[in-house]
């Protein structure tokens, strides 16, 4: 029999299935990922395993896993991870509920804490909701961890253009009145002979 579903007026893919008495609604953006779902909770059912997971937002799971995953770890771990869900992760993608949470919410995420200034951060947040998203998948709430595939993007530093001889020059002049000339014109032989070796060795 052809596995069958409902297709939304948002594009979203529904089927729903019973499982323990209650009717669970499913969703997904294409079909072998909803019969996968369909499967796994027929399989449930038939085992009479049910996961009231329905309010479970992004947030209530990231509190649960900190308390059941972390629990042994050292205190600066813990506080690394607490920190990160608390300040980079649930002001953004807290309220999500988690089955509903997207790649693009996560990703959203990161470029709102760049756009922060928040870079050095942006790492400990993406491993953070990488593995608070697989062990939600391993304890059956969501079916795929949405994280997955994820890079951090990296700036590209400037690259430093080297003193061309018209600042050279004005530097020069510059230092004529100046009591510490002695200093720059140090400093800017120095650099100018580092540059003529250097190009001298290419």
């Amino acid at each position: 029999m052809a596995f069958t579903y409902t297709k939304r007026a948002d594009g979203r893919l529904m089927k729903r299935v019973s499982v323990n008495g209650k009717l669970v609604t499913l969703y997904s953006d294409n079909s072998k990922d909803l019969e996968k779902q369909y499967i796994e909770k027929k399989s449930q059912d038939h085992k009479g395993i049910f996961i009231d997971d329905e309010g479970m937002t992004v947030s209530s799971w990231a509190t649960k896993w900190l308390e059941t995953y972390k629990s042994d770890k050292e205190y600066a771990t813990k506080k690394m991870y607490s920190d990160s869900i608390r300040l980079h992760i649930n002001p953004y993608i807290g309220n999500i509920p988690l089955k509903y949470l997207k790649q693009s919410d996560i990703i959203n995420m990161l470029n709102q804490l760049d756009k922060k200034g928040i870079t050095r951060k942006k790492d400990i947040a993406l491993l953070t909701i990488k593995q608070i998203l697989n062990k939600a998948v391993e304890n059956d709430y969501i079916y795929k961890n949405v994280a997955v595939g994820i890079k951090v993007k990296r700036h590209k530093a400037a690259e430093k253009e080297p003193l061309n001889d018209k600042v050279i020059d004005e530097i020069k002049k510059l230092s004529i009145d100046d009591s510490n000339a002695f200093m720059i014109l140090f400093l800017l032989y120095t650099r100018i002979k580092t540059r003529r070796i250097g190009s001298a060795s290419i």
